[in-house]
């Protein structure tokens, strides 16, 4: 029987498509390449067939709850996947996730069960939306992780300002792998019809108020009233893609707009559209965002969160400062009118996201953490 070197639990709310999602399930998988025990803590979801089929134990917990009962057994069944699974190292990805983790590996749990021994655990943070949050999620994560890993130096610095030492704390850009490739053949096959001549812009994100898609349509309407050959691939799900769907018929492009919902073959996609498109009202560093520039686009952003870590304006792509739709319109057109501009932004921004955002890099950096709050691994074991 194989013994391996280290066991790592994730844990998050649940395991559907999205950007925090994707990263847990991918870092697993290649964790488990690399001959360590993986599992996944979450209530089901889209992703869980992907758990599944790349062999990585699935516990079913649900975390996100009001029910104080239904909480205490979410903390059981995690403290005894922790007991059976002999993980070593317990990896949060919110900060109620982090209470729950914290209190099912403690010694302030009932003591009729047993505790876990030698669990260290390590929050990813990637996000926390609501600014009224932060001051107790600062004194949170100041005193129950061993260490936590920030997705963005921007979140970072936000809990810091909140009152959060950043000792302990490490900034980790989730990596994304290489372009699949993609065309406007793919595209095609997916339904989407886009002629060669047409200018495609592309978003991929949950459709939800944050992330601005009202401000994005708004915008792409001003920019066909100028060049009719720009077109918009949106990618993603959520409970504002009505709204948005109609609000497209109302400014008069939906033959122009094509909305494809939730998709596991993002890179693919994205590999057709001609420029990336960030209208977030507030985000990190979205995995999308860097997704688009290793498939070798440029991106039109709004200077919100820390995109900044990845975009360089005028080198990887166009920032536009004030939050204004015309202003985005005439990103959008900018690239649309010069494409060897735009393919030099996006050559440059592949260059960029494969040193910076590369999954080898990725899970070297983050198993250094994982390595500081356990002891090594035993390479002696087989």
């Amino acid at each position: 029987m194989q013994e391996y070197h280290k066991r790592v639990l994730f844990v998050i709310n649940r395991m559907d498509i999205g950007g925090a999602e994707t990263m847990v399930l991918n870092l697993a998988q290649e964790l488990r390449r690399r001959g360590y025990f993986v599992g996944i803590a979450s209530a089901a979801g889209q992703l869980c067939p992907s758990v599944h089929d790349s062999g990585i134990p699935h516990y079913h917990m649900i975390f996100n709850s009001r029910s104080p009962l239904v909480l205490f057994r979410t903390t059981l069944q995690l403290r005894r996947a922790v007991q059976s699974g002999r993980f070593q190292v317990l990896n949060p990805q919110s900060v109620m996730t982090t209470l729950l983790s914290w209190w099912a590996i403690s010694p302030l749990f009932p003591f009729w069960w047993p505790r876990p021994r030698d669990t260290r655990l390590v929050t990813t943070i990637n996000n926390i939306n609501l600014p009224s949050y932060l001051p107790f999620a600062a004194k949170a994560l100041q005193k129950l992780p061993f260490a936590v890993i920030f997705e963005s130096e921007h979140e970072r610095q936000r809990l810091r300002s909140a009152g959060m030492s950043l000792s302990r704390t490490s900034v980790v850009h989730c990596g994304v792998y290489d372009s699949p490739g993609g065309s406007r053949a793919y595209l095609e096959s997916q339904g989407v019809h886009v002629a060669s001549s047409e200018f495609l812009i592309g978003t991929a994100a949950r459709l939800c108020k944050e992330k601005g898609l009202d401000f994005l349509l708004r915008s792409v309407a001003m920019a066909i009233s100028k060049n009719q050959r720009i077109r918009l691939l949106v990618v993603g799900d959520g409970e504002e893609r009505s709204y948005l769907e109609s609000l497209a018929h109302s400014l008069g492009i939906h033959s122009s707009a094509h909305f494809l919902g939730a998709r596991s073959d993002v890179m693919q996609l994205l590999s057709g559209i001609d420029a990336y498109a960030v209208t977030s009202t507030y985000d990190t560093l979205p995995r999308a965002v860097r997704e688009a520039m290793m498939c070798g686009k440029p991106v039109v952003t709004v200077d919100v969160g820390g995109l900044s870590e990845a975009v360089t304006d005028g080198v990887t792509g166009l920032v536009v400062q004030e939050r204004s739709e015309e202003a985005f319109a005439q990103a959008m057109l900018r690239l649309s009118q010069d494409q060897d501009l735009a393919r030099r932004m996006g050559e440059q921004g592949r260059r960029i996201a494969r040193e910076r955002f590369g999954v080898d890099r990725w899970v070297d950096e983050t198993l250094k953490v994982f390595g500081l709050a356990s002891a090594e691994p035993d390479t002696s074991c087989h």
